[in-house]
């Protein structure tokens, strides 16, 4: 108890000449951390170290081990490598940072002929920071996504901005020739991006136009959502794959007002 620690603490310094007391959750015994358990004042012989009186968890005597020796802390188990090359016969107990995969397998070995085993650790997945860019990064969102929506990139949308069929559509409203739309009708355009964004390939974007005001007239685009699915379009052959969707793009662009008036000849600068 609390008296009998501050007793032992006297005893230790005035009879002793100990530096020091420790508190009573841990102490060093033979260079070994232990927990105190039942403290007995005063040594067993006249050259014994008080500690040695230290009874911590097992046994009795110096340590509390049935061999006299002092207990070591067991070594924490190795870290697998971080690839498969690395990982080639790598121990056996490696264990994996929490949230990381374990991956074991085997791999041939040209020479000498043979196999080794392999132990690295996969790191989980993570969506490229600036939106899916390629048809890499498409494919592993594809296999090891989950199947979450995810957005493509700015260079991505900027191509799908400048498609023929948009500017196309912008001409035809600038002329009055194409079909306006509204909110909540908007017109479907069919678009083939397979030479130009290959992973998205046959697509739509969709548009409307608003109010126009001092001659120009606003029209939004929209883009997706769009579904990744079956990209080797095999179906039903490329399994482990998960489809997903990309976020929808959205953007406005502004066009001249085929019906406003270009001038009424008063000559006003």
């Amino acid at each position: 108890n609390e008296e009998l620690v501050k007793r032992s603490e006297t005893c230790y310094e005035k009879d002793r000449g100990w530096e020091g007391f420790r508190p009573p959750e841990e102490v060093v015994v033979t260079g070994t951390r232990r927990r105190i358990t039942v403290i007995i004042r005063g040594a067993t012989d006249g050259d014994a170290d008080p500690l040695e009186d230290v009874v911590g968890g097992g046994g009795s005597g110096s340590g509390g081990s049935r061999d006299g020796q002092a207990k070591q802390p067991a070594d924490d188990p190795p870290q697998c490598p971080a690839t498969e090359t690395e990982g080639i016969n790598a121990p056996e107990n490696c264990v994996c940072p929490q949230g990381h995969v374990r991956m074991e397998g085997r791999t041939v070995r040209f020479w000498p002929p043979g196999l080794d085993t392999y132990r690295y650790c996969k790191a989980p997945y993570t969506p490229p920071p600036g939106g899916i860019d390629s048809t890499i990064d498409a494919m592993r969102h594809y296999y090891r996504g989950n199947g979450a929506t995810v957005e493509v990139s700015d260079s991505v949308k900027d191509t799908i901005e400048a498609v023929s069929e948009v500017r196309e559509a912008l001409r035809g409203l600038a002329a009055g020739t194409a079909d306006r739309g509204a909110l909540g009708n908007t017109v479907k355009l069919s678009v083939d991006m397979t030479f130009s964004v290959f992973y998205i390939g046959d697509t739509h974007i969709y548009y409307y136009t608003g109010d126009c005001k001092d001659g120009w007239c606003d029209v939004w685009f929209t883009w997706g959502p769009d579904r990744f699915a079956e990209p080797l379009d095999v179906p039903g052959a490329e399994p482990g794959g998960t489809p997903y969707e990309f976020t929808t793009h959205q953007w406005k662009d502004r066009f001249r007002d085929p019906n406003a008036d270009q001038g009424d000849g008063s000559g006003d600068d």
